[in-house]
């Protein structure tokens, strides 16, 4: 597509100059600079692209050592607390662990407690956006 645009310009200009000489024009060098700028726009955006994929890989790498260091745990001690523990209280700070009631995609987040609905063991938790889930 761009190089459609240059030598359209140069050619166009080559055939009105006298003997098709090879001589650049003010609208050839205008539609270099419009190339060089749309290039450089897609570099930056390429570069922006690769930090945040490299944040989003430092994010899985410090879920993975998380993970590591507590051992998976299954779905029944993700649901009950563990003898030792207690249930969750309204206001509560908590990390969310895989079991098959969380998204995969909430795994490892950090929540705030809202509801606790002791009969069904289901919480309610606002997320670090905002939103709001039952789990």
């Amino acid at each position: 597509r761009f190089q459609d645009r240059a030598s359209r310009g140069i050619l166009s200009h080559q055939c009105s100059q006298p003997g098709g000489s090879m001589a650049l024009t003010s609208s050839a060098v205008d539609a270099s600079a419009l190339i060089r700028e749309e290039i450089a726009q897609a570099e930056r955006r390429r570069d922006r692209a690769r930090a945040e994929c490299e944040v989003r890989r430092k994010e899985v790498q410090e879920l993975e050592q998380l993970l590591a260091r507590q051992g998976e745990p299954s779905a029944s001690e993700v649901s009950r607390p563990s003898a030792g523990g207690s249930a969750p209280k309204v206001g509560d700070r908590a990390r969310l662990l895989a079991s098959a009631e969380v998204h995969a995609g909430l795994v490892g987040q950090e929540v705030q407690v809202v509801t606790v609905d002791p009969k069904k063991g289901k919480c309610k938790v606002r997320l670090a956006s905002g939103e709001q889930r039952l789990v």
